[in-house]
């Protein structure tokens, strides 16, 4: 069917994944409807569970994040304001 990325790309509903940036993750965590969205989380809160370096990388993560939430702030502000 398409290109083979290793995984079984026959199978519904399988996506052929490649490198993704945090800020396309959270585009797409943010747009998960309510109850995908807490089996997300279920599943995120286990993996880390699994991680011993993960408090570092969640720092930075969330850093990351915070800065690109504050620009994002910061133009809807801006357009609010645009006639």
């Amino acid at each position: 069917m398409g290109r083979d990325s290793g995984g079984d790309a026959t199978k519904p509903g399988a996506v052929i994944l490649r490198h993704m940036k945090v800020e396309e993750i959270a585009e797409v965590v943010a747009k998960l409807p309510p109850d995908q969205l807490a089996r997300f989380r279920r599943w995120f809160i286990a993996f880390e569970a699994g991680r011993s370096d993960h408090a570092k990388e969640l720092d930075s993560t969330a850093t990351k994040l915070g800065r690109l939430a504050g620009r994002a702030f910061a133009e809807l502000k801006k357009r609010a304001k645009e006639p």
